[in-house]
């Protein structure tokens, strides 16, 4: 089971403007897993924003459905 996973949004003309990280609820502080990616990944890798979700969705071959994902982020 996924734990976390990052998206490149908003995605503009020249490319991906930033990244949105996403973490399973049942890791429970947000703030513990932005730490530990910005002691390990440089500044441009980093999520500007990190989400909770409660779980992710899949789509029909079980993998996560990343369009799901980016529907999140806008409603």
């Amino acid at each position: 089971t996924e734990v976390a996973i990052a998206l490149g949004h908003p995605v503009g003309d020249n490319g991906v403007e930033g990244i949105v990280g996403f973490v399973s609820r049942a890791v429970a502080d947000l703030e513990a897993v932005r730490r530990e990616v910005c002691s390990r990944l440089p500044p441009y890798m980093q999520p500007g924003r990190m989400l909770h979700v409660d779980e992710f969705p899949l789509n029909a071959k079980g993998k996560v459905d990343r369009g799901d994902l980016r529907a999140l982020m806008v409603s």
